[in-house]
């Protein structure tokens, strides 16, 4: 399997995930969860913009809210 398509694999297991955890109205951690995927597809973590265009469109409205971002310093002092 070539990494494009492991990578492709992974985001869509990762969406997978998180659905299923929505679904079961289960708290969603989305960096334990690409951790772990991005493992066991020997993959870097997938960009947060590359995960939230693979959710469905049906479910974009209710999840990405509930996705939390990890903050990014800034170069400024």
């Amino acid at each position: 399997m070539s990494d494009d398509q492991k990578k492709i694999k992974g985001i869509a297991e990762i969406v997978r995930v998180i659905i299923q955890l929505y679904d079961s109205k289960k708290e969603i951690d989305q960096y334990a969860i690409a951790a772990r995927i991005c493992g066991k597809y020997h993959i870097q973590t997938p960009k947060f913009t590359e995960i939230m265009l693979s959710i469905p469109d049906n479910y974009k409205e209710k999840i990405i809210p509930l996705l939390k971002v990890k903050p990014i310093r800034t170069a400024s002092g």
